[in-house]
């Protein structure tokens, strides 16, 4: 793409910088030059990580990520999605996680760790994901038949997989506590003791969040907290 004329320098304040959204990965084969790998270290990692985003366009650094995913990027997505109970496929996020950190890698200085900034990408693709989400359930576009990325929740609580996608945005706008509460009884099987020592709350604490993600899932919309005896409900 053509770069823009350079604009006449202004004596102005200088706009705040915008964030740039990165979308899927661009179809085409990955370029050959961009698989060239580090030295290896014993355990077959990269010796220097931070070889991997120095050198080559965003393409050329993809290629190198996804190629084995040497910096481990699907394992801190699982523990990502596990530690903020969010329903999202993996290798969907995986995938924009990789793009994400392509893309910013020629603004990486290494001033901050590796692992943090890795993270910071993980972050940002998982919101990225949940606003197009968002914005296809607000415009009303269906889902592609063909699509898997809502499979795992159709297949896993029987939510038919035209509405899956629903459930999914209904579900990740939940407070953090009522679905790390539902994540914890429903994927990973606690007992309600098991949660109250995990510091999810009282029993009922544990009870009501739990109605309120299984309802919510149902509903296909939030029925809000319970109201408490004389007042209102727990905090959203």
């Amino acid at each position: 793409m053509a770069r823009e004329p350079r604009q006449r320098r202004s004596t102005g304040p200088a706009p705040a910088p915008r964030e740039r959204r990165v979308g899927p990965i661009p179809p085409g084969p990955l370029p050959a030059a961009g698989r060239e790998r580090p030295d290896l270290d014993q355990g077959g990692r990269p010796a220097d990580p931070t070889a991997l985003l120095r050198t080559g366009s965003p393409r050329q650094v993809l290629a190198r990520l996804v190629d084995g995913d040497p910096l481990a990027l699907e394992r801190r997505v699982r523990r990502y999605l596990g530690e903020r109970a969010l329903l999202l496929d993996a290798e969907r996020l995986f995938l924009r996680a990789v793009a994400r950190a392509a893309f910013a890698a020629a603004r990486w200085n290494g001033d901050t760790r590796l692992e943090p900034w890795l993270d910071a990408q993980i972050v940002r693709a998982a919101s990225d994901l949940m606003d197009e989400d968002r914005a296809a359930e607000r415009e009303g576009t269906p889902p592609v038949s063909t699509e898997s990325r809502y499979a795992f929740l159709a297949e896993a609580l029987g939510v038919e997989p035209d509405v899956a996608r629903r459930a999914c945005v209904v579900f990740n706008d939940l407070p953090e506590r009522v679905r790390r509460v539902w994540w914890a009884a429903v994927v990973e099987r606690s007992s309600l003791e098991r949660c109250v020592s995990r510091g999810l709350g009282t029993p009922a604490d544990v009870r009501a969040d739990l109605r309120r993600a299984l309802l919510a899932l149902s509903l296909l919309e939030d029925p809000g907290p319970e109201p408490l005896e004389g007042g209102d409900g727990r905090d959203a």
